[in-house]
C-alpha cells in the first residue's frame, strides 16, 4: 500500500520492492517466533498461533503488491498526483514500469505498442 500511496503522492516508489525476503526466517535467527502467511485463507490460524505463542512473534504476511485497493472516493488531488507519478516515471526512462502498471490494471491490449519506438 504504500508504493499506491507514493503513487497517488505523485512520487516514484522506492524501497518499497521486498521481493525475496522472508521477515519469519530472519526473526527466527534472532531468537523470535517467526510464522509467515502466504495464503490469506490461512489468516486465522496463523493468528491463533501468534496469540497462543508465550513470547514475542513476528507475522509475515505476504501481499500482493498490484493489487489494487480502490478508496470509497477517488479525490482529484490522487488522479492529479497518480497523473504526475505516471509522467515523472516515464520522463525518468521508467517506461517498463508504467508499462507493467497499466498492464495490470488495465490488461494486455490496453499498451500495445506503449514505449515501443524501435
Amino acid at each position: 500500500m504504500v508504493k499506491l500511496e507514493m503513487m497517488t503522492a505523485g512520487l516514484p516508489d522506492f524501497g518499497t520492492d521486498f521481493k525475496h525476503f522472508d521477515f519469519a526466517k530472519i526473526a527466527e535467527a534472532r531468537g523470535i517466533k517467526g510464522i509467515r502467511l502466504e495464503e490469506p485463507r490461512n489468516l486465522r490460524a496463523a493468528l491463533h498461533k501468534c496469540f497462543a505463542h508465550p513470547g514475542p512473534v513476528l507475522l509475515d504476511v505476504v501481499t500482493n503488491p498490484h493489487k489494487i485497493f480502490i478508496p470509497a472516493k477517488i479525490t482529484g488531488k490522487q488522479v492529479m498526483g497518480f497523473s504526475l507519478f505516471l509522467l515523472k516515471e516515464t520522463l525518468g526512462g521508467n517506461m517498463d514500469e508504467v508499462e507493467e502498471l497499466i498492464t495490470r490494471a488495465l490488461g494486455p491490449a490496453s499498451v500495445r505498442g506503449l514505449g515501443k519506438t524501435r
